[in-house]
């Protein structure tokens, strides 16, 4: 099932730019407005706060599935599939998605926002998940798991050239005073 954006009981309000990156802004089930970061969205309990712990929609439109077996008193047993909880990437996303297709506000000529600040947030991340790979790839050296380390290891040199890559794109901040009377 397609989500409809007019059925969400959460509404998309469109996205704005801040100290944090992008934040996406919502007018939650209780009708009060709320911002959230990429990273926010992903989260299980910042999601399911969004929809007031009401997940009934969320299972509707992004549904996990999962396979039961039922025993019967003849001994027979039947499997079926049950709709077991949300996949919240597929929310997460949808929901950016349709934030990001409201129009922008106009900008302001006083500060343009720091458009590298998501960037060299995900470069930091980026770095960090390459650490983590390479302690990964030196513990399973010494436990002699050696494919499994030198794939680490890979992962981590592979995130390692991806944020060369990126720092390729950042901008620095631009500054603008309002001389207006």
């Amino acid at each position: 099932m397609m989500a409809d954006a007019n059925t969400c009981p959460v509404k998309c309000i469109g996205t704005s730019e801040g100290d944090g990156g992008r934040y996406y802004i919502f007018r939650d089930v209780a009708g009060q407005e709320r911002k959230l970061t990429r990273m926010q969205l992903t989260r299980r309990p910042d999601l399911v706060a969004l929809f007031g712990g009401n997940i009934s929609w969320l299972k509707s439109h992004f549904p996990h599935h999962t396979n039961v077996m039922k025993s019967h008193p003849d001994g027979s047993i039947s499997r079926h599939r049950m709709v077991l909880d949300f996949v919240i990437s597929d929310a997460a996303d949808w929901l950016m998605s349709e934030c990001l297709s409201k129009p922008m506000p106009a900008p302001s000529n006083i500060r343009i926002p720091n458009q590298d600040s998501y960037l060299q947030d995900l470069i930091a991340q980026f770095l960090h998940q390459a650490d983590l790979m390479d302690g990964i790839s030196l513990d399973l050296r010494a436990e002699l798991f050696m494919p499994a380390a030198t794939a680490f290891a890979n992962i981590a040199t592979c995130m390692r050239e991806q944020t060369d890559e990126l720092k390729k794109h950042l901008k620095h901040t631009i500054l603008a005073e309002d001389h207006t009377p």
